[in-house]
C-alpha cells in the first residue's frame, strides 16, 4: 500500500489478509513454543495438536503469501483493479 502512494484503509480485504496471517501465524508459533518442551512434545506428538501446529505455520504462510501476493500484484500486472469489497 505504500509503495503505491495510497492511503491504508481498515477495511481494505488486503490489510484483513495480513493482520490474519499475522494473528495466525503467531499461535502457530506459540504452540511450537510448547512443542520445543521435550516432555509435552513425547505426549502430544501424535495428536491433532502437532497437525495444527503444521497448519498453523506452514500451510497457513504460503496459503497467505499467495493470495496477498495475488491481490497485491493483480492490478500492478494486468492494468485491471479488482473489485474490493465483491
Amino acid at each position: 500500500i505504500m509503495l503505491s502512494g495510497g492511503r491504508v484503509r481498515i477495511w481494505d480485504p488486503i490489510i484483513w489478509w495480513i493482520i490474519g496471517f499475522i494473528f495466525l501465524f503467531t499461535v502457530g508459533g506459540v504452540t511450537g513454543i510448547m512443542l520445543s518442551a521435550s516432555i509435552l512434545d513425547t505426549l502430544l506428538h501424535d495428536t491433532w495438536f502437532v497437525v495444527a501446529h503444521f497448519h498453523y505455520v506452514l500451510s497457513l504462510g504460503s496459503y497467505s503469501s499467495v493470495i496477498i501476493s495475488f491481490i497485491w500484484w493483480w492490478p500492478v500486472i494486468t492494468g485491471y483493479s479488482l473489485n474490493l469489497y465483491l
